[in-house]
């Protein structure tokens, strides 16, 4: 988890008197999990209240049959009878004003009072039963709070019923903190009020959804982590022991052994000495022989990126010279385009003229057969029209006479 004071809520339902029972025993130290793991020595010390069993705080069935004889409010049928809910802060919270344990501790008791009139605030006036904040466990900044919330049933024809709503509760807590489920709005509820009436710098636990973390019960952690610190202490151990032992046959083995042994074994210590000695100069020294590869190799993909560069520029300027080239062979082709016109032109002309002489009878097929080129072909047919406006001159004189 992240550095940061943070708080957070746990809440469980309390289906039944005997689930009741259960935490009552719990709270009196008198379950077998309770004489493993706490310090019944501290048992005294730690706080309890009940509005409805002032005189025996920690017993949560009186306080439940208090409650119900006082508000008349009764248990639903197969429903919740209360909600068990564990309200804590980090204890690096409490250890700013003393010791997180120790009951006199002014924020230990402040987390205690708040905690009730967080409930009461959420859960309504009255709801919370009972509470208990313990001083003989191993953990600290956790308070124990039995709450149960009520509703009214209308019954038509009857008088309303008031009845023990653990459900209904909750979802009201969960509409108005527009959560998805009841714990996170719960979650979100306390964070507010501690920061309100605690400590500005509280934060709301990290989301479960974020952490990816699974709570384990302390019944299952506690001795594993024992367990594991176990297992810790022995592998030291044996490790100091197995270091003292071969230490200790290296020194016998050398002073019992002769004089010519005694110098090949300190040569041979010179010598591994130097070899760690020379070990870490040749590191040196490679490092030094990798720097300078890596200095050649920048340089030489710097002088293939100004190579690269210098193609580019080259490949554009082609570009641009074969624009160019292709702007002046157009330019250059246009007059050709227009001879091509003109000789279209005429083409067309002649097919007309053809066409106005085979419908005035007159054979065009020796034209064809001479025709070699454009101006031969209106040569002969300027000739002939010349030739047919003559005849039809004297033609015209002959009748006149």
């Amino acid at each position: 988890m992240s550095e940061g004071i943070f708080s957070a809520v746990r809440c469980f339902n309390v289906k039944s008197i005997q689930s009741l029972a259960s935490a009552r025993e719990h709270a009196f130290r008198r379950d077998e999990n309770s004489q493993k793991r706490v310090d019944l020595s501290r048992t005294d010390m730690s706080l309890a209240s009940s509005e409805y069993a002032p005189d025996n705080p920690r017993d949560v069935v009186q306080a439940f049959k208090g409650f119900k004889e006082r508000t008349g409010i009764k248990e639903q049928k197969g429903a919740s009878v209360a909600l068990h809910m564990l309200c804590v802060v980090s204890p690096e919270w409490l250890a700013e004003t003393g010791d997180p344990r120790d009951p006199q501790n002014p924020r230990v008791r402040e987390l205690f009072r708040e905690s009730q009139k967080w409930a009461e605030e959420k859960f309504g006036p009255g709801s919370v039963i009972a509470s208990r904040m313990d001083m003989d466990e191993a953990g600290s900044g956790v308070v124990d709070v039995f709450v149960c919330p009520s509703s009214v049933v209308r019954q038509k024809g009857r008088d309303d019923r008031h009845v023990i709503s653990t459900r209904k509760a909750l979802k009201t807590i969960q509409r108005e903190y527009k959560k998805k489920r009841s714990f996170m709005a719960l979650q979100d509820s306390f964070a507010e009020y501690c920061q309100a009436n605690l400590d500005p710098k509280i934060q709301r636990g990290i989301p479960k959804e974020t952490t990816q973390r699974e709570h384990v019960h302390a019944d299952i952690y506690r001795p594993a982590q024992e367990q594991a610190r176990e297992i810790l202490r022995d592998a030291e151990d044996q490790k100091t022991q197995i270091y003292e032992n071969a230490k200790t046959e290296a020194i016998e083995d050398f002073e019992c052994s002769s004089w010519v042994n005694r110098v090949a074994v300190s040569a041979k210590a010179k010598e591994k000495k130097q070899y760690e000695k020379g070990k870490g100069e040749g590191k040196s020294e490679t490092a030094k022989k990798a720097n300078r590869s890596i200095g050649t190799w920048k340089e030489q993909n710097t002088r293939q990126k100004e190579t690269i560069k210098k193609l580019r520029e080259e490949r554009n300027e082609l570009r641009e010279s074969l624009k160019s080239e292709k702007s002046k062979s157009a330019e250059a082709s246009e007059p050709l385009r227009q001879l091509r016109r003109e000789n279209e032109a005429l083409k067309t002309g002649i097919e007309r003229t053809f066409e106005r002489m085979d419908m005035s009878g007159i054979d065009i097929n020796p034209y064809l057969d001479d025709i070699k080129t454009v101006d031969q072909a209106l040569k002969l047919i300027s000739r002939d029209i010349k030739k047919m406006i003559q005849g039809m001159e004297n033609n015209k004189n002959t009748l006149s006479r």
